[in-house]
């Protein structure tokens, strides 16, 4: 899609699943801000993890490779020690 450099509404992102939510332009600040403070509540370590969970993922296509990006996020130093609170 993006090489083809066709539009796409908001509501076509939503239906494909490139976009969590749709909401009116005027509602959009306080809908962004919201999600930002429900994202700074959780532990920066497990917002790492769940990142680096994702990026090894997505480019890892086999069992082998994800299992040993879950093994290492779960063997993770992060993991060990109790995580922080979010970020304030």
């Amino acid at each position: 899609m993006m090489f083809l450099g066709e539009y796409m509404d908001a509501e076509e992102g939503h239906r494909l699943g490139l976009v969590n939510r749709v909401v009116p332009r005027e509602k959009l600040v306080d809908e962004t801000l919201a999600m930002a403070q429900k994202i700074a509540k959780i532990s920066p370590e497990a917002l790492q993890m769940q990142k680096e969970l994702i990026n090894h993922t997505m480019r890892r296509r086999t069992l082998k490779a994800l299992l040993h990006t879950v093994w290492r996020c779960l063997t993770w130093p992060g993991c060990v020690r109790p995580p922080s609170s979010g970020i304030r």
